[in-house]
């Protein structure tokens, strides 16, 4: 497609006018979900509807090509672990850069080490070093295309997409539609909800994953400690699905082309003032 002349940017302002003022509204509306202590499953559920309309439905790409041309969001870079699944079986891997019971996620990767004896800490450096994972993970902006078929989340060393997670609670799990899953990557996911749990246990956030590995499961536990007795007894466990949906959400709303088509759409209606 060609660049676009000023009066077909000016007919397609207009045209996206009304979607452009909703799109204040829910950047208004993911900012006070993502910045709340309190998870819930029920607001992450339905989260997806408007994440399937922002991304899914390119609500977004909509809105901005008439007046900032193509968007790109920041996400964590993922690659050394893509690098990592060709050799090594991931069996469980989320990134969700997600703010979950007050608490900051970052890489949560459970991998068969092999033959690591009574060595798993130096095996699990040797891995690092060999496929270029650091304790300070990089970020990336990309297009909103590969924003949404960035593979986000592992489970037993199979990748799935952000566009299937956004789509699966959206059209499966009872975020707009609710249906059984079919896809071989629906029933993929379905085994992920199922399998997988986070929760918060004493103020800290437990991540439990793979139970058909028993007593090897990964009882994982994140975050300084936090006081939060007059909720703690009513937060229910979430799944990485749910967080992914939160982790996606916060990606847009701290993405530097996001705040700059904010900055322009504000504009644009003062102007109409």
């Amino acid at each position: 497609m060609g660049a676009l002349s000023a009066e077909e940017k000016a007919k397609l302002v207009a045209a996206t006018a009304t979607a452009a003022s909703s799109f204040l509204e829910d950047l208004e509306h993911i900012r006070s979900v993502t910045k709340r202590n309190h998870t819930s499953r029920g607001e992450l559920r339905r989260l997806s509807s408007l994440l399937r309309r922002l991304l899914v439905e390119k609500d977004i790409s909509k809105i901005a090509a008439p007046r900032m041309g193509r968007v790109s969001f920041l996400t964590p870079d993922n690659t050394p672990y893509y690098k990592m699944a060709k050799d090594v079986n991931i069996l469980f891997f989320s990134n969700s850069w997600a703010r979950i019971f007050g608490i900051d996620l970052a890489v949560i990767s459970l991998f068969d080490l092999g033959p690591a004896g009574n060595k798993p800490k130096e095996k699990t450096l040797e891995f690092a070093k060999k496929y270029g994972i650091r304790s300070q993970q990089r970020s990336v902006n990309i297009r909103f295309d590969n924003f949404l078929t960035q593979k986000v989340i592992c489970y037993g060393n199979e990748w799935v997409r952000r566009l299937d997670v956004i789509k699966f609670m959206a059209n499966i799990a009872s975020g707009v539609h609710s249906n059984p899953p079919v896809r071989k990557v629906d029933i993929l996911i379905e085994r992920m909800r199922q399998a997988c749990s986070y929760k918060l246990v004493d103020g800290r956030l437990n991540v439990h994953v793979m139970p058909e590995l028993g007593a090897n499961s990964f009882p994982g536990r994140f975050g300084h400690q936090i006081e939060m007795p007059s909720l703690g007894s009513r937060l229910d466990p979430v799944d990485p699905i749910l967080v992914e949906m939160l982790g996606t959400a916060q990606m847009i709303v701290d993405s530097p082309d996001i705040t700059e088509l904010e900055t322009i759409i504000l504009k644009e209606l003062r102007g109409k003032d």
